[in-house]
C-alpha cells in the first residue's frame, strides 16, 4: 500500500511540474495542493504548492503554504531569508 501511495504522490507532483513548465499555474497549483494533501510533510511539495499558488494569483493561500514550508524546515527558510536581504 505504501508503494502505491508514493507512486500517486510522484505522479501528481510530476503533473504539477509539467503544468508549471507550461505556465498553467492554476492547474499546477491544484496538482501540488493535492500532492501536499497526500504527503503533508514533504517540504519540496509544500514549497512548490506555495510558488504555484503565488503565480496563480492566490497570494493568501500561497502565504499559508510558505508558512507550512517554514515550519517543516526552519533552517532552510532562515538561509533563504538571509540571502533575500
Amino acid at each position: 500500500m505504501k508503494f502505491q501511495h508514493c507512486r500517486i504522490v510522484f505522479c501528481v507532483s510530476v503533473s504539477g511540474q509539467f503544468l508549471t513548465e507550461l505556465e498553467r499555474h492554476a492547474e499546477a497549483a491544484a496538482q501540488y495542493v493535492r500532492a501536499v494533501e497526500l504527503a503533508p510533510a514533504q517540504y519540496e511539495l509544500v514549497l512548490s504548492a506555495a510558488t504555484a499558488l503565488r503565480h496563480a494569483g492566490h497570494a493568501q493561500r500561497a502565504e499559508n503554504f510558505y508558512r507550512r514550508a517554514a515550519e517543516l524546515k526552519p533552517q532552510v527558510t532562515a538561509v533563504l531569508m538571509q540571502s533575500a536581504t
